[in-house]
């Protein structure tokens, strides 16, 4: 009888621990922390991740950048029009190679950073979280058209022996130190206003397009103005002296050819007056919309 229940019981053990350890470390699920964070922003924010050594074609898409990318010398990282580069805080872009973006005036293409809330822990809206910015090592190569840079630290830097950089209708906002800088030279690029550029080591065209524009009419159109405002005054002064005289002579001469002459130099000292306050007041109009826009 002791021996029969001495198997019931080893029976019946063996019964509950069974499954029960087969349910336990062997069915538990072990979650890696960084792989559900990639899975967040790929899944549920919709991006295409990117961190490391980058190159080849990246088309239209919402990416985002995890840590810093490298486009190693002798590649080319080209990013075509309509993509969005989303930047989590401190990470940058840094060309030895060639970064090529292709944007156009209907599908630019933009970089910005990841706003505070897209955070797999969202981070409070007190916190800075800009990205570093666009740096090109020496040799770099750097082509953006219809691209804008935003929320950054240091905008684009670039090294003094860079290789070419081309800047077509480029938009700086919200950078927080600078928007372009090459070698220890800030280059005063204003934000918010279309810019172009294009250097080369030791030849640098300057700030094209409507920010440079915006500097470079102002002061000769200043300056015509004046002038013109001046000439104007002087001729409409002169024509409007001599038509006042010669309408006195026209008045009190009683010759009849007399009268005729002056009355001819009296309509001549009108129309110099006339014109003149005409000139004058395109002078005057030129010279204030410099202070205008």
């Amino acid at each position: 009888m002791n021996i029969r229940l001495v198997f019931i019981l080893l029976t019946a053990m063996a019964g509950l621990s069974g499954p029960a350890l087969a349910q336990g470390p062997a069915a538990a699920k072990i979650i890696d922390p960084a792989k559900e964070e990639e899975n967040y922003y790929r899944a549920k924010m919709g991006f295409v991740t990117l961190a490391g050594d980058q190159e080849s074609d990246y088309p239209k898409d919402k990416y985002l950048v995890t840590q810093d990318v490298v486009i190693k010398k002798g590649t080319t990282m080209t990013i075509y029009p309509g993509a969005q580069l989303f930047f989590k805080k401190d990470t940058r872009i840094i060309i030895e190679g060639k970064l090529v973006c292709q944007g156009t005036e209907h599908d630019p293409i933009t970089f910005r950073k990841l706003g505070n809330r897209d955070y797999f822990n969202p981070i409070d809206s007190a916190i800075d979280t800009r990205w570093e910015g666009v740096f090109v090592a020496d040799s770099g190569e750097l082509e953006l058209t219809h691209t804008a840079i935003t929320d950054t630290k240091y905008g684009i830097s670039v090294h003094p022996d860079f290789s070419n950089i081309l800047l077509d209708t480029l938009l700086f906002r919200n950078n927080k130190y600078q928007n372009l800088k090459i070698g220890n030279t800030i280059i005063p690029v204003p934000s918010m206003r279309i810019v172009c550029y294009k250097a080369q080591p030791e030849k640098i065209s300057g700030v094209l397009g409507a920010a440079a524009q915006k500097k470079s009419w102002k002061p000769p159109v200043r300056i015509a103005g004046a002038g013109a405002g001046i000439i104007g005054a002087v001729v409409w002064a002169a024509g409007y002296a001599a038509g006042t005289y010669y309408h006195k002579k026209y008045n009190s001469e009683t010759n009849p050819r007399a009268a005729v002459d002056y009355g001819d130099k009296m309509d001549l000292g009108a129309q110099a007056a006339t014109a003149g306050l005409i000139v004058f007041g395109a002078g005057a109009l030129g010279f204030s919309l410099t202070f205008v826009f």
